[in-house]
């Protein structure tokens, strides 16, 4: 499976050659060096993804909830981990990623309100970063903003309660008070992991 570009969704990136392995890759907000620096990150054993021939994409089963018995679950199918322990957004990630796990998205308004519920007013770390690394908000941040799946974020109103903000000198999102805005990165938040289960 080769890939165009050094971000494969799903996947991940193997630059020596140029070859898109199992698990996943994005780019580091922390450091932000370009087109020519990645991290590789796999999201479990080969043997959980789908692969399908021809394809940069590889989909991982969901999760069997059982593997989550402390969590919060909620009926949007999926459950929930909050530490208020305060970290910076890439030790956030790397928590939620070994439990195989992400930190949380907002892509309806349920995910919302619970998200909104579960951080309690905490300073939380969200799974969402401006790679772009220019100022946007509300619809000018569609194609700048990456949720931790490798999906591109979309403004909708019926979605989203507050302006959601980036920022030219900030990469990654947090949540504060039910306000959505970026924050260095390096910062230390509070972090909620999410994972969707069956």
């Amino acid at each position: 499976m080769r890939c165009k570009s050094t971000y494969c969704q799903g996947v991940a990136f193997n630059r020596d050659q140029s070859l898109c392995l199992y698990g996943g890759f994005q780019s580091d907000p922390t450091t932000l060096e370009g087109e020519e620096y990645i991290e590789v990150w796999t999201l479990g054993p080969l043997e959980t993804y789908i692969i399908t021939e021809d394809t940069r994409i590889a989909t991982i089963p969901p999760n069997d909830c059982r593997l989550y018995p402390d969590w919060i679950s909620k009926p949007n199918g999926k459950r929930y981990f909050f530490t208020s322990e305060y970290m910076p957004w890439k030790d956030q990630k790397e928590f939620c990623e070994s439990r195989q796990a992400r930190l949380a998205t907002v892509k309806s308004n349920e995910d919302e309100e619970i998200v909104f519920e579960l951080t309690a007013g905490y300073e939380t770390w969200l799974g969402l970063t401006n790679r772009a690394g220019e100022r946007c908000e509300n619809e000018s941040c569609n194609g700048k903003l990456f949720w931790s799946d490798g999906s591109m974020f979309q403004y909708d109103p019926a979605i989203y309660s507050k302006p959601m903000i980036g920022d030219s000198a900030h990469f990654c999102l947090r949540l504060r008070n039910v306000e959505y805005n970026d924050r260095d990165c390096s910062d230390s938040k509070a972090g909620l992991c999410e994972v969707v289960c069956s």
